[in-house]
């Protein structure tokens, strides 16, 4: 093991030993020294030490193995997610590894700030698929702080999954001014965008509108 291997330990187990009933070496000589798995657990065993988690979960971020990356992202937003989000706003910007953008939008979904609905809403344009459903998914847990031009910016996408996705972030959203979209989308080219719009019609459109077979 490396100086700064042995320095990390010694700080690690210094900010973690007023924990009671917590081995704070033993712990430091995981985060540090551990495997792949026994690092990635020793990370979610701090959650609760919150101001601590945090401080030791940033420096998990620039990690070069994704999943310890990915689990820090976790551990931050259990720490303190207003606090995590300038950090994660830094990840995403430069991040490589769709699992970890993803890990970052599903957290988000807990966190009700502008900031972090602005946050989601960048990714939206993102080429990844999956990353784009997990930022609609968690967009629609937001409520009044989501951008409705965004959202219903991805009912025309090509990809169909997005277009379901949008479609139902636009019906638990309620976002009436998407219903001349979401009625054309009744007509889309594929059935389970058709039945998502004729489910998600009522939630937007005024009551007197005809929905259109």
């Amino acid at each position: 093991a490396g100086l700064a291997d042995r320095v990390r330990e010694i700080r690690y187990a210094t900010l973690l030993s007023n924990r009671a009933g917590f081995d704070a070496m033993e712990h430091a000589r995981r985060l540090v020294f551990g495997n792949l798995d026994v690092r990635m657990q020793a990370l979610r065993d701090i959650r609760a030490q919150k101001a601590v988690a945090g401080v030791i979960a940033r420096e998990f971020l620039a990690n070069p193995n994704p999943l310890l990356r990915e689990t820090a992202v976790d551990v931050l937003l259990a720490a303190d997610r207003r606090a995590a989000l300038p950090l994660l706003g830094e990840l995403v910007s430069s991040e490589q590894n769709r699992e970890v953008i993803i890990a970052v939008a599903r957290g988000l979904r807990a966190v009700t700030t502008r900031a972090a609905a602005a946050l989601l809403t960048g990714l939206l344009e993102h080429p990844d698929e999956d990353i784009v459903l997990a930022a609609l998914n968690s967009l629609s847990k937001v409520g009044s702080l989501a951008a409705p031009e965004a959202i219903c910016k991805n009912l025309t996408d090509s990809r169909w999954r997005v277009r379901v996705a949008a479609l139902q972030t636009v019906s638990e959203l309620g976002i009436r001014e998407a219903a001349e979209t979401v009625e054309q989308r009744i007509g889309d080219e594929d059935a389970f965008v058709r039945y998502t719009a004729i489910l998600t019609m009522p939630k937007v459109a005024d009551h007197t509108r005809a929905i259109k077979r």
